[in-house]
């Protein structure tokens, strides 16, 4: 859409494609570790034992989340490194489009009079 709306071709179309795959890998990571952490933790929580009490103390659940907060950093990082590089192809677009000359249309001489007297 940018390089629409200046009037300019995209810097890199290889670039483009890197940030595309690279923004849903890791949009997809994220989305798998989060879930399979919430299944996790989900059935952690349901474990009881005989007189009703849960099996694990909120920090053993907790510790078991580590892994896939893990995956879940790897997964935000793929996706910033992915939107880095698409700020740095429409940077370099924008910098490297030209700048447009338009001349003005001549001026009126009867309006350029009026102008000279009002002021």
């Amino acid at each position: 859409m940018v390089p629409r709306l200046v009037g300019a071709p995209l810097y890199s179309v290889r670039l483009a494609n890197i940030h595309f795959w690279m923004a849903l890998a890791g949009t997809m990571l994220y989305i798998v570790s989060m879930w399979g952490a919430g299944v996790s933790q989900g059935l952690l929580w349901l474990s009881v034992d005989e007189i009703g009490e849960l099996s694990f103390s909120f920090k053993d659940i907790m510790a078991s989340m580590q892994p896939f907060y893990a995956l879940r950093l790897i997964a935000g990082l793929i996706f910033l490194i992915g939107t880095c590089l698409m700020a740095f192809n429409l940077f370099k677009t924008l910098a490297g489009r030209h700048a447009v000359v338009v001349k003005a249309p001549p001026v009126d001489p009867a309006y350029a009079m009026v102008k000279e007297v009002a002021a």
